[in-house]
């Protein structure tokens, strides 16, 4: 079974190692960008990863985005 996380800060420093380590691993990461984010393009093109673009304080309408069960989700600053 392929694992799924979900990851916020996906383009900042940690984010962006770990998407790549999950990448490098065939793990599904759904980056969880800031609106207008112009740092999209810093992350790698993989097909395992899905961007969605969402502000922190809708954090809580991700239910309805993410449609399959995920393993871990996590936080980057």
């Amino acid at each position: 079974m392929q694992s799924r996380i979900v990851l916020t800060g996906a383009t900042g420093m940690l984010g962006l190692a770990l998407t790549g380590y999950a990448v490098r691993r065939q793990t599904e990461v759904t980056a969880i960008l800031r609106k207008n984010s112009k740092k999209g393009c810093l992350l790698p093109q993989s097909p395992f990863i899905r961007v969605v673009e969402s502000d922190l304080d809708e954090l809580a309408n991700l239910e309805l985005v993410l449609d399959q069960p995920i393993d871990t989700f996590y936080v980057c600053y």
